[in-house]
């Protein structure tokens, strides 16, 4: 019975000592001692969270200093990670925050910790939960939103789909390693109802690995943006939801570094990437042309061209090619470049030649040694430019800095940072992160010491606060319209639509090297944010690129550089605020003489219908039909090919199919093949809202090759009543060689019947000239339903030159769709002219903006560039120029229109003396009341080979 007693007593003693309790036995109280014990704040969370880990005094050894401690993690997964070395304090215990490994698979792990005098460790269960971040977190209704979705705490090597408001997002996934994934890019249309819907991740393992974020839509005029100071901590209340932006606990790995895009377009470069030169320590490279590719002896200019479009010649002094033709020399890298692909140039003898350098990061320190809680300043080249950076130890400890940290146009900043008091001791690595993800590798160490720091002096900044919150009210009493009107860029917002686009070299097509530009223009005097989405043919994932264009300013951003060589692209531009946008393509031969460019605008909705006037499929043109489609579903699309004859009968009618979220090119020539109706335009309807742009090629050359291109988005909406503001004849005199077309300049009218029923439509045209005389008796024509008419101007306008002059385009019973093709000096059937498109314009503006007045190349060649002012009022108007450069500079001239006449504007005589040479734009405005004009642009180079123009957009 005693050693019965005495078992029980020992059983009850090991039980109080396992559950750390006490209990009372035969009188006497026995008191166990508590068990070496690991709690957290919280069981579970995301890889974000903020975790307090307290491990129990005497669970180490008692010493002083500490005894060494190592927290680590094994997730679901059973990967482990270490978390954290830290300090026991002098008890043996250990109370501080840990951050959780990003890359853990979700579900349920474990985290430890050891070290002298607990063998095995203590520990606790925490669950990793799925988690998703969203970029931006809300667009206006009715339009297309193009949303960065990045997550942590998924399941590890399982593929992930997207749900929008429940319904999954076709043709949209991934596979994910390591539990997370970044910079997943989702397409949706945001519908016509105003609030919240969730964007949902979910992998295919289930529970808990799926994760929600909420994106806003908004009504299309009720976002408001207000200053928030970097001080206020308080949660907004306004009414509706509020999206507020704030620095991120640091959730990427510091094993990210820019790769760069191969472009090889010919040029050596050694070695193909480095940082940028810094005082004392230049980077230099070896360039090396291809051989014989240069005449002997030529002087040639070196150009730099930065991933932010920033463009350094490189040469100093006087550099030639050697008796063979061949260059090789040695450059210097630029000290002020944004980090990412860059391209180093050679031109000479009206070729060019180009290699891609990439520029690296770096950070530098004067204080690498660092008290906790101390303050030091870092500063940074090669960055990408106009970004917000953060900063972190490792990419786990997150430094704080004093106000937001912005990289300038040239990628360089200066920051200043505090070490948390409770960060870990020892060695570690600065890391610096980009808000879209982008980690940046430098060789920046720096030491965290134990004890007080060094009292810091103070910081005050004297930047602009830029963190900002969207609120979204009571939505406005009209109702928004389900389907946007007008021209992209007007109003509050922007959202601008390309459907062509092409970056190919002719080392691969064996035609010609395309050189790509978006231009956007900020009217505003704030600077606006505009995110450039490329669509990429034989592409299943869109490019996203975001920049910042200052207030008064014209940015050119080379999509050769974004997206690379050989590639056919449709670009969308959206902005939160009005920009102006355009697209300029020039072209090199496969023999590097220079080929005629092309310029365009935008559309800012994509549509079922379109109508393209223009078009002729014979042997000296080559014709293109691009589409785009940026719905999650593929679109079924049939072409009209409408004949310029008496009816549309037997007309050939094409179908198409454009992927979901892609482009899809088609060859009309060749798919015309063997019709007698060459002369065609294009009807397009679609099942599904798409973009379409027509492309043609013509004269010496074959197929892109050829030298000459028109390009021209597509109309939407037939009229009765038509402008257009220029048109040049050089008369109808047959060409001395015999040949049936006339010398000189050539302009020719097309006019389009979208409708396929009815009467034919009877339509007067008739020319004016700069003066404002009426130059002959209108021309009657009928165009009947499905077909189109073509008004030759030189045959009109006799066999004198004239120019320039306006055209008016008016229909007596019904409507059309009506545009220009303007050729110069000569037949564009045959050798070197180039052309220009404009469409028609149902009516004048007292206020217009043109993005597209370029004065120079991206590759320094001269432009000489007009902007032509018709004024179809019978009084005469006065017009003021406002231009705008790739600086804040600015200049203006005012103009007197006369009625019914035409003014030319030279825009190198009026820039010259204050905005360099390069991109241009301009608002133009009627200051003599009410009374409106139209205007379009013109460029020239200044060899006449390459023509580009530009549309007067009105602001609403």
């Amino acid at each position: 019975m005693k050693r019965r007693l005495i078992r029980i007593v020992l059983a009850l003693t090991l039980l109080s000592v396992l559950v750390g309790g006490q209990y009372v036995g035969y009188g006497r109280v026995f008191v166990a001692q508590a068990a070496n014990t690991l709690t957290l704040s919280q069981p579970s969370g995301s890889t974000s969270t903020s975790l307090i880990v307290t491990v129990s005094d005497g669970t180490f050894t008692s010493a002083t200093p500490g005894t060494p401690i190592n927290i680590a993690f094994k997730d679901s997964a059973s990967n482990n990670y270490s978390l954290a070395n830290v300090t026991a304090n002098p008890a043996g215990g250990y109370v501080g925050n840990v951050p959780l490994p990003v890359n853990a698979t979700g579900g349920l792990g474990t985290i430890t910790a050891t070290g002298a005098g607990s063998t095995l460790g203590v520990n606790a269960a925490f669950t990793i939960q799925a988690s998703i971040s969203i970029t931006p977190q809300s667009a206006p209704v009715n339009t297309t939103a193009v949303v960065t979705v990045s997550g942590s705490g998924f399941a590890a090597n399982a593929s992930v789909k997207f749900l929008v408001g429940g319904t999954q997002i076709a043709s949209t996934a991934t596979t994910i390693s390591n539990g997370s994934f970044s910079n997943v890019v989702i397409s949706f249309n945001t519908g016509s109802n105003v609030g919240t819907v969730g964007i949902q991740a979910l992998d295919n393992i289930g529970t808990p690995n799926s994760a929600t974020a909420n994106f806003t839509v908004n009504a299309a005029n009720a976002t408001n943006t207000s200053t928030i100071s970097p001080t206020n901590t308080s949660t907004p209340t306004a009414t509706g939801s509020a999206s507020i932006t704030n620095t991120p606990t640091n959730t990427f790995t510091p094993t990210n570094t820019y790769t760069p895009t191969p472009i090889n377009g010919g040029l050596i470069v050694s070695p193909n990437s480095g940082l940028p030169s810094v005082t004392g320590a230049p980077t230099n490279v070896q360039i090396t042309t291809p051989n014989g590719y240069f005449s002997p002896n030529s002087g040639v200019t070196i150009l730099f061209t930065d991933a932010n479009n920033q463009q350094t010649t490189l040469n100093n002094g006087t550099i030639n090619t050697d008796p063979s033709g061949n260059l090789t020399t040695n450059v210097t890298v630029p000290t002020q470049v944004a980090g990412g692909n860059a391209t180093i140039t050679v031109f000479a003898n009206g070729r060019s030649v180009f290699g891609n350098f990439l520029v690296r990061s770096l950070l530098t320190t004067t204080t690498p040694n660092l008290g906790v809680g101390s303050q030091f300043t870092v500063n940074g080249t090669g960055f990408p430019a106009n970004a917000q950076l953060f900063f972190s130890l490792n990419a786990v400890t997150s430094l704080t800095s004093v106000g937001n940290v912005i990289s300038n146009a040239a990628g360089s900043f200066s920051a200043t940072l505090t070490v948390p008091v409770n960060a870990p001791l020892g060695n570690f690595g600065v890391t610096a992160t980009t808000t879209n993800g982008v980690i940046i590798q430098t060789p920046l160490n720096v030491t965290i010491l134990n004890g007080t720091p060094t009292p810091s002096a103070s910081v005050t900044s004297t930047s602009t606060p830029t963190s900002t919150f969207t609120v979204t009210g009571t939505p406005p009493t009209s109702t928004p319209s389900a389907t946007p009107t007008g021209v992209a860029g007007q109003g509050n917002v922007t959202t601008a639509y390309f459907a062509e686009g092409y970056t190919g070299l002719a080392a691969t097509n064996g035609k010609a090297t395309f050189s790509e530009s978006i231009n956007i223009f900020n009217p505003n005097a704030t600077t606006a944010t505009a995110t450039l989405t490329f669509y990429i043919e034989n592409s299943a994932s869109p490019l996203v690129i975001v920049r910042q264009v200052a207030a008064g300013t014209v940015l050119r951003e080379s999509v050769n550089a974004d997206v690379g060589a050989d590639k056919g692209v449709a670009t969308t531009v959206t902005s939160p605020q009005r920009v102006l946008v355009s697209r300029t393509i020039n072209r090199i031969s496969a023999t590097g003489t220079r080929l005629d460019g092309s310029s365009t605008q935008p559309v800012n909705a994509p549509s079922t219908t379109w109508g393209f006037p223009e078009g002729y499929t014979g042997i000296t043109y080559q014709e293109y039909l691009e589409l785009f489609n940026p719905n999650s579903s593929p679109a079924s699309v049939q072409v009209l090919l409408a004949p310029q004859a008496a009816s549309s009968i037997g007309a050939r009618t094409l179908t198409l199919t454009v992927p979901a979220f892609g482009r899809a090119t088609s060859n009309i020539r060749g798919l015309n093949s063997g019709n007698n109706a060459r002369s065609v335009g294009m009807i397009v309807n679609s099942n599904l809202p798409i973009v379409a742009e027509r492309v043609e090629y013509f004269g010496d050359g074959v197929g892109s090759g050829k030298f000459g291109s028109i390009v021209s988005h597509g109309v939407t909406t037939a009229g009765s009543q038509f402008r257009i503001a220029y048109g040049t004849s050089g008369g109808s005199a047959p060409d001395p060689s015999g040949r049936s077309q006339p010398v000189g300049d050539q302009d020719y009218v097309t006019l389009l019947n979208p409708s396929l029923t009815g009467v034919a439509v009877q339509v007067s045209v008739g020319f004016t000239d700069a003066t404002g005389r009426q130059l002959v008796t209108p021309v009657s024509v009928n165009v009947a339903p499905g077909t189109r008419q073509t008004i030759v101007a030189n045959t009109v306008l006799g066999p004198s030159a004239v120019g320039p002059f306006s055209i008016s385009i008016a229909t007596t019973n019904g409507s059309i769709e009506a545009e220009s093709a303007q050729y110069f000096a000569g037949s564009p059937n045959v050798g070197l002219h180039p052309g220009v498109a404009y469409l028609a314009v149902g009516g004048a503006t007292t206020d217009a903006f043109l993005s597209e007045l370029s004065t120079q190349q991206l590759d320094l060649t001269p432009i000489n560039r007009s902007i032509y002012l018709y004024n179809p009022n019978a009084q005469s108007i006065t017009v003021s120029t406002t231009y705008a450069g790739a600086t804040t500079a600015a200049a203006s001239n005012t103009y007197t229109v006369p009625g019914n006449g035409i003014t030319v504007v030279n825009v190198n005589t009026d820039t010259a003396p204050t905005i360099p040479a390069g991109p241009i734009a301009a608002e133009l405005k009627s200051t003599g009341g009410t009374a409106g004009f139209v205007a379009v642009a013109l460029g020239k180079t200044t060899d006449s080979l390459s023509t580009t123009e530009d549309s007067g957009t009105p602001p609403s």
